[in-house]
């Protein structure tokens, strides 16, 4: 797995997961909506409004030729530092959990990368909620993310799954 970090993150993700955060964020009003965008990006991502008026969000996408599978969660409440790297928990449905290494992709955007086996794709796909949390930090660097329609989602980007960097 680190093998698969390492190389992701030589060949650019950080730069590939600023450009895919780069875009406009537009908050959506119901929890569970998600973006597809295949192409270059082929990402999925939702975002909606928290209570402080802060921008939240998740975003999937495929890398290294589908091998990998990046996860980035952005809140504007949140301020990491440059480079910063810690420890993220994730669970979905209390059935499926992993402590992975975490990265900050850019100061509100905490990252992970997990190879793309069936058993992280599937949870992601059947689950209800994922939690996130990274451990070593206050409360506001916690969340937990509705998976309604992600196995749609996930699905839709099969047919760019290939071609991902």
């Amino acid at each position: 797995m680190r093998g698969l970090v390492s190389g992701i993150l030589g060949a650019g993700t950080l730069g590939a997961v600023a450009l895919m955060l780069s875009a406009p964020v537009q908050a959506q009003s119901t929890v569970g909506v998600w973006t597809v965008e295949l192409g270059k990006k082929c990402a999925i991502t939702q975002t909606w409004k928290g209570d402080n008026k802060n921008t939240i969000g998740i975003m999937i996408s495929y890398l290294a030729k589908g091998q990998g599978l990046l996860l980035a969660f952005f809140d504007t409440d949140t301020a990491y530092k440059d480079k910063e790297e810690f420890k993220v928990l994730l669970e979905v449905d209390k059935r499926w959990k992993a402590k992975v290494d975490g990265f900050a992709a850019d100061k509100n955007t905490a990252a992970v990368v997990l190879q793309a086996n069936s058993d992280s794709v599937r949870s992601l796909m059947e689950g209800k909620e994922l939690y996130m949390e990274v451990p070593d930090k206050p409360d506001n660097y916690s969340g937990t993310y509705s998976l309604d329609d992600t196995r749609k989602a996930i699905g839709a980007l099969d047919s760019c799954r290939a071609q991902a960097d």
